[in-house]
């Protein structure tokens, strides 16, 4: 379950069932909410338990699908401040750069070796922080 908040009103204005079991998602250990409060995109260990999944949910469609799948279940995620590029990364992995509205890889991955963390935007979208 994922609760979404309204943080002025201190009140809760959605509550997801996220899918579990065959098909589904593991427990959800990253997730990143657009701007608009859209696109709700969330990192999660896939059924086999051999890697993770980005998943992509349309919250006014509910419709839910898979962005990536990555061979390590410690995933990072950042959204851009123009809410359509997203930066996903896992342990030791390449970060990857991707359309979200689209649902496709943007370029050529960014090469590192590093036990990612975190990810994160500059306020203008040009950087990435990855560390």
């Amino acid at each position: 379950v994922l609760h979404i908040w309204d943080v002025a009103k201190a009140t809760r204005v959605k509550k997801l069932h996220l899918p579990r079991g065959a098909g589904g998602a593991g427990i959800p250990r990253r997730a990143v909410l657009s701007h608009d409060a859209r696109y709700l995109v969330y990192s999660a260990a896939s059924f086999d338990d051999k890697g993770g999944n980005v998943y992509v949910l349309d919250l006014e469609t509910e419709k839910l699908g898979i962005l990536t799948r990555l061979p390590n279940k410690k995933v990072c995620l950042a959204l851009a401040p123009d809410d359509n590029t997203l930066a996903v990364a896992s342990s030791f992995g390449p970060v990857q750069l991707w359309d979200l509205r689209q649902k496709t890889k943007l370029g050529e991955s960014m090469s590192t070796k590093l036990d990612y963390a975190h990810l994160a935007f500059s306020p203008d979208g040009k950087r990435l922080a990855v560390g």
